[in-house]
C-alpha cells in the first residue's frame, strides 16, 4: 500500500498529488463519488457561514 508524504503549504500538497495523479491517467474530476444534486448545493451554501467563521481558509483553499 502507498502511503503519501505531504509538504509545503495545503495548495502545494495538492497541486503536486494533482498532477502526480495526471501524470499517471487518473482524473478524479470525472469520478464523482456521489451526485451533485440542487439538495446538495442547498446544503452547501447553507454551511457558508460556519465555514467563514470557524474555518475560513477551507473556503479560500477550495476556490
Amino acid at each position: 500500500m502507498y502511503h503519501g508524504r505531504f509538504k509545503n503549504t495545503h495548495y502545494q500538497a495538492g497541486f503536486h498529488w494533482g498532477e502526480m495523479l495526471r501524470k499517471h491517467g487518473n482524473f478524479i474530476h470525472k469520478q464523482h463519488t456521489f451526485q451533485i444534486t440542487e439538495e446538495r448545493k442547498k446544503f452547501a451554501m447553507r454551511c457558508l457561514p460556519v465555514y467563514e467563521k470557524y474555518y475560513p481558509e477551507v473556503l479560500k483553499e477550495i476556490k
